[in-house]
């Protein structure tokens, strides 16, 4: 959980997101752990916001990537799939192996959402941030674990090639 100090100018700040933001009132306080628990980034939130617009939409991740202009159908499905598990999203796998998302049809899950996405993002500008400081953080540990990887496969294949090498010299 992401605790909260005095920022120096009479505002609460986040530590490890660097996000400054008004005191908040109880119901926003209660938005906030309700990010924490399952909107917990930029991506997320607004594939939320896009199914709190349009309730009976129904797509595959591709629909998502597409709609909402993300690069990759790759991060797109796990997002859904952890919408899914926190209970924000219904995921329905149809024969061919294609899996659905939708927004949950609970009136209590909109009344919850209704002040993250009815008042406008301008309202809500403190969350945009700090959903965007952790899309950031989370980009990054994928490029690190993407690099780690490759080196590992490269050290791998070195070892492979150093290990055929000896073999031919032996051979001969």
């Amino acid at each position: 959980m992401v605790s909260v100090a005095n920022n120096g100018d009479g505002g609460p700040r986040e530590h490890g997101t660097g996000v400054s933001r008004p005191a908040i009132s109880s119901a926003d306080y209660a938005n906030r752990e309700f990010l924490i628990d399952g909107i917990d980034d930029l991506a997320k939130y607004r594939i939320v916001g896009l199914l709190y617009e349009c309730p009976s939409m129904v797509g595959d991740a591709a629909h998502y990537a597409t709609h909402l202009g993300f690069h990759s159908v790759d991060v797109t499905h796990p997002l859904l799939d952890e919408l899914a598990e926190s209970g924000i999203l219904n995921r329905e796998q149809v024969a061919g192996g294609n899996t659905f998302y939708r927004l949950v049809d609970d009136s209590r899950l909109r009344r919850r959402l209704m002040p993250l996405y009815a008042s406008g993002p301008d309202n809500h500008q403190w969350i945009l941030r700090l959903l965007a400081s952790r899309s950031l953080v989370r980009a990054e540990q994928r490029a690190k674990m993407a690099r780690r990887r490759d080196v590992l496969a490269e050290s791998g294949r070195s070892q492979i090639d150093d290990d055929a090498g000896a073999l031919r010299r032996i051979a001969d």
